[in-house]
């Protein structure tokens, strides 16, 4: 079955169709597997979000490290003295981190569009590389949309709010709120359910059925592995 044509698309109309008519951006992907713009667009909206809320993140880590540190038996004992001034490394760098946010985004829609491409080959697709690693980006630019409101959300609620990086992920909607209290790594787990998150695991996921050829039930297994591997880093790293 040959797939639909449609009028060729900018990247930027591509991106913008991804949000308002995700069936057009999947056949322009098909068609021509773009995916610069995305990349740029949503680093700069994953960066503008990490800095908008520099300050919280800064307070935050003040806050939480030391206790870290306190709660740590290999490093509960160290001088008062040497805990601030590891504590004053750890908020340096958290005032930097958003300098890696585009060699991130790369790496992971990297091994997005590998696991894509197993799951185009297992349910006998025809997408290569190319394809899927345009679908994961382009689709990503919901993530960074998400990344830039939580930057806002976090920003109007101020510093004081927050206490832990939990705190600053759980800023957006999501089933952690429903579960106050909760071990951290179970309201890890629960944050990861946000709106953004989701919605962006069902663009992928339909976005496989035409730029990969899959079925749609394919096409949602293939989608959720990658987004159970990035929950399950959370977790493993979650404090």
């Amino acid at each position: 079955m040959q797939a639909p044509t449609t009028i060729p698309q900018s990247q930027l109309q591509v991106l913008i169709n991804i949000i308002v008519a995700p069936q057009q951006a999947f056949i322009a992907l098909r068609e021509r597997p773009r995916w610069f713009v995305a990349f740029v667009v949503f680093s700069l909206l994953a960066v503008l979000g990490a800095v908008v809320s520099i300050n919280a993140t800064i307070h935050a880590i003040g806050i939480w490290y030391p206790a870290q540190v306190a709660a740590d038996p290999r490093t509960a004992s160290l001088p008062p003295d040497q805990i601030k001034s590891m504590t004053n490394i750890a908020v340096g760098i958290s005032r930097y981190t958003w300098v890696f946010a585009p060699i991130a985004i790369l790496a992971f829609t990297a091994v997005t569009g590998l696991i894509l491409l197993g799951g185009s080959a297992l349910f006998k697709g025809d997408a290569g590389f190319t394809r899927t690693f345009a679908l994961a980006m382009n689709s990503g630019i919901i993530v960074g949309i998400g990344q830039l409101v939580q930057g806002l959300i976090v920003l109007a609620r101020g510093p004081d709010s927050f206490a832990s990086p939990l705190d600053l992920a759980a800023a957006l909607p999501s089933l952690a709120w429903i579960a106050p209290g909760a071990p951290v790594k179970v309201s890890t787990l629960l944050a990861q359910f946000q709106p953004f998150a989701i919605w962006s695991y069902v663009v992928t996921s339909l976005g496989m059925v035409t730029v990969a050829r899959v079925s749609r039930t394919a096409g949602f297994v293939a989608a959720a592995v990658p987004w159970v591997v990035g929950i399950g880093i959370a977790i493993v790293a979650a404090k």
